[in-house]
C-alpha cells in the first residue's frame, strides 16, 4: 500500500471495519441470535459474488459504494462466516461448510486487484 501512496487512513478504517463487525458477530453469536447460520453463508458468498460485477474503487472489485461510504465486503462478510461456519461444524454441517469455505476462497482469488 506505501508503494502505491495509499493514505494511512485507509488500512485503519479497514482495521476498524473488521474490528466493529467481528465484534458484531460475536455479540450475536453470544446472544443466541443465529438465524440460520446457513443462510449467512449463503448471504456472505452472494455478496462476494457480486463484488465481481462492481466497478469497484480505483479498480479494485473487493469494494461496493453503499451511499457515500465505500464498504470492502470481505471485510463485512468473513468474521460472521467465521462464526457461521464454526456454529455449523458443531451442527456435523461439514460438507456445507467446506462447499462455503473453498467456494469463497475461490471468489476471493478471482477478484481482479489494480494495476
Amino acid at each position: 500500500m506505501v508503494g502505491n501512496d495509499v493514505p494511512i487512513i485507509i488500512p485503519l478504517l479497514n482495521l476498524a471495519a473488521l474490528l466493529i463487525f467481528g465484534l458484531m458477530a460475536l455479540v450475536f453469536i453470544h446472544k443466541g441470535l443465529r438465524l440460520h447460520d446457513e443462510n449467512f453463508s449463503l448471504l456472505s458468498l452472494t455478496l462476494l459474488f457480486l463484488t465481481l460485477f462492481r466497478g469497484g474503487m480505483d479498480g479494485v472489485h473487493r469494494w461496493i459504494k453503499v451511499g457515500i461510504i465505500n464498504v470492502n465486503v470481505a471485510m463485512v462478510v468473513l468474521p460472521i462466516t467465521l462464526l457461521a461456519s464454526y456454529n455449523l461444524l458443531m451442527k456435523q454441517k461439514v460438507e456445507f461448510v467446506l462447499i462455503i469455505i473453498i467456494s469463497i476462497a475461490m471468489l476471493l482469488a478471482l477478484q481482479p486487484d489494480a494495476i
